[in-house]
This record gives structure tokens, C-alpha cells and sequence, in this order.
């Protein structure tokens, strides 16, 4: 299956910032996380508080709890058929469409966040995922990661 656009964590909401014109623009943002999660929820939610006011209220963008827009497990493909603006996720539920995709989020006794940021940098995860993902992914959408 090819897709037209992605998102990973905020990913499509670089995507949305694209396309933002002088009017005042809404972004739908479906979560697989409840705003009340602290860092991963409350994470998403202070995005969206930051970047209207970055953009004078010109953007905003509407954090929506699991389920409020779309099924968690039907946010990658709600974003990829533009049924859903944005989405805040996780790689690991795009198991369905990547198997390997679990690779590229936390799990167990795993490593921690520099770790991972240094595997994603300089251990090769960057062009791993590139390499996973192509497939299913377009040539005109390049997947943005909170890490680039």
C-alpha cells in the first residue's frame, strides 16, 4: 500500500505547516495518548499551545484524545488519506503497515533516550527507518520525526 502523506509523532503537523495560509487555520490533531498522560499527552498538548502562540493564533492546533477522531490503531492511515489532519503517534502501532515499526519506539529494559538518540543519529536508526518505511511511503512525503 503506497501513501501519500505520514506522520509520526508531529510529523503531520510539519506537513499541516506547509500548507498554512494568512487566514487563521485549524489543525485536527488525533492522539493515541490522553491529554492527562504526563510527558507523552501533556507533550502534545503544549505543542499545540506553543505553536499558536508562535504564529499569533494564525495555527491551532486541537489535541483530541483517543478515539475522539479516529480508532488509535487508524490514526496512520486516517493521516495518509487526509481523513485526519494531523496525528500525535507512536511508530510501534504502524505495526500493520511496517512490521518492523515496534523497533522505533520504547519497549522493555530498552535503551533510554540518549541512547536512542544516538543509535537514531550515528548507529545507523535514521537510514534503517528510512529503508523500513520506504515502501509505504511516497516519493513527494518525507516523514519528520521529533528527533530530526
Amino acid at each position: 500500500m503506497k501513501l501519500s502523506k505520514f506522520s509520526i509523532g508531529a510529523s503531520a503537523l510539519a506537513l499541516s505547516m506547509g500548507t498554512v495560509v494568512a487566514n487563521a487555520e485549524t489543525i485536527d490533531m488525533q492522539a493515541y495518548v490522553p491529554n492527562s498522560l504526563p510527558v507523552l499527552g501533556s507533550a502534545g498538548v503544549d505543542l499545540g499551545e506553543r505553536v499558536k502562540r508562535l504564529t499569533s493564533g494564525e495555527v491551532d492546533i486541537v489535541y483530541h484524545n483517543p478515539g475522539e477522531l479516529a480508532p488509535t490503531n487508524e490514526i496512520w492511515d486516517g493521516v495518509s488519506t487526509g481523513a485526519i489532519t494531523a496525528g500525535w503517534y507512536t511508530p510501534g502501532l504502524a505495526e500493520g503497515v511496517i512490521p518492523a515499526s515496534p523497533l522505533f519506539t520504547a519497549f522493555p529494559f530498552g535503551p533510554g533516550a540518549v541512547e536512542y538518540t544516538a543509535w537514531w543519529y550515528n548507529g545507523g536508526g535514521k537510514e534503517l527507518w528510512a529503508e523500513l518505511s520506504a515502501p509505504v511511503l511516497s516519493d513527494e512525503c518525507e516523514p519528520v520525526s521529533v528527533l530530526q
